[in-house]
């Protein structure tokens, strides 16, 4: 899979119609573009971020990139050991 910054991948996702990053989503949790990293593992890539939507709601996100439709599927299997 080809390595993508965060950005492109963002974009990549919106025009599929996903909405991982919309910005009510993004809000919700506490998190902007820059909360993101994307760690790459046996070919397969992920978007992990830390939120913080207050009141003791506190966690990772953790989405995986699907190769084929640019869409981020939410709580992957797999990335255990990465992050």
């Amino acid at each position: 899979m080809k390595r993508r910054s965060i950005v492109t991948i963002a974009a990549e996702d919106k025009r599929a119609g996903g909405f991982y990053f919309s910005p009510s989503t993004l809000k919700f949790f506490g998190q902007t573009l820059k909360s993101f990293s994307v760690i790459w593992k046996d070919g397969r890539g992920f978007v992990v971020a830390q939120y913080d939507c207050g009141n003791g709601c506190t966690g990772q996100s953790v989405g995986e990139i699907n190769p084929t439709t640019h869409r981020i599927t939410s709580n992957p299997q797999g990335l255990e050991e990465a992050t």
